[in-house]
């Protein structure tokens, strides 16, 4: 997949940069004082010149330098709906807020609404939508739930 944007992208603070462009600053005057004393000679001027390379590329690490690369999707991403399908979900714990003195409802009876496709309808258009129950591997289904299996399957 090829990215459709590149970029060098420095994560800087006005302190961080300050204290960069000092330093590489302070380390070029020394250099040429260095350098002037020398009778400048040359191979004093490459030693000075490389202590100050590696100053500079010090400030730029400094910095942070990230090369961000941005890849747009070729395809839609998509959304998986996973729903416990154990036996836990017949447990009556589910208290309406708006009649707290009525029955409380199964857990599966709350879930029903939201595993129907319809709901899922307009989220559609953008991405692909899976609608997949889940419990425990075993046969018969055990009263425990596996959501490991749920989330290592191929759909």
């Amino acid at each position: 997949m090829k990215p459709s944007s590149q970029s060098l992208v420095f994560v800087h603070t006005s302190w961080s940069l300050a204290v960069a462009v000092v330093l590489v600053l302070v380390t070029a005057v020394l250099g040429w004082i260095a350098w002037q004393r020398s009778g400048r000679r040359m191979v004093i001027g490459w030693l000075e010149f490389l202590r100050v390379l590696i100053i500079a590329c010090l400030a730029i690490t400094l910095n942070q330098p990230e090369w961000r690369e941005i890849f747009k999707p070729d395809t839609k991403p998509v959304l998986g709906v996973l729903w416990d399908a154990s036996g836990s979900m017949e447990t009556r714990d589910i208290l309406d807020p708006a009649q707290p003195a009525a029955e409380p409802r199964s857990r599966a009876e709350t879930l029903k609404p939201l595993t129907q496709s319809s709901v899922w309808d307009p989220l559609k258009q953008r991405m692909d939508v899976v609608i997949e129950p889940f419990s425990s591997t075993q046969e018969p289904p055990a009263e425990g739930t596996d959501i490991n299996g749920a989330l290592n399957s191929p759909h």
